[in-house]
């Protein structure tokens, strides 16, 4: 006998989910504010900047993240840089995050190994 089959999903529509996530945000501590600053500062003098658009993914992520992961902001800063910086930094330009980064473990375990 084959399983009975479970009702359909409603999909997930993107523009809700994002507009959710959004309504979720809220002030980043200054701790976090400096540190994602520090981030883009750095880019910047090596001549590798972060765009607006990919910094600000980064901010609302962490904004709305930090109040949904259980680690919090450590939790939503980590993984907020690991999806969208480190993955769109050239390899030898990773290297301004080690110090930065040193309180975040998945992203320096990311580091140690492009780095």
């Amino acid at each position: 006998d084959l399983p009975v089959m479970m009702p359909p999903c409603t999909p997930v529509q993107a523009a809700r989910l994002k507009s959710e996530l959004l309504a979720r945000q809220t002030p980043l501590p200054q701790d976090a504010e400096v540190l994602l600053k520090s981030i883009r500062t750095s880019f910047a003098k090596v001549k590798a900047p972060i765009s607006i658009r990919r910094f600000a993914k980064l901010y609302h992520f962490v904004a709305a993240a930090q109040n949904l992961m259980s680690g919090g902001i450590a939790a939503a800063l980590d993984e907020g840089v690991l999806t969208y910086i480190v993955p769109f930094a050239a390899p030898e330009k990773l290297a301004v995050l080690s110090d930065l980064c040193a309180a975040l473990p998945r992203t320096l375990e990311a580091l140690n190994k492009n780095v």
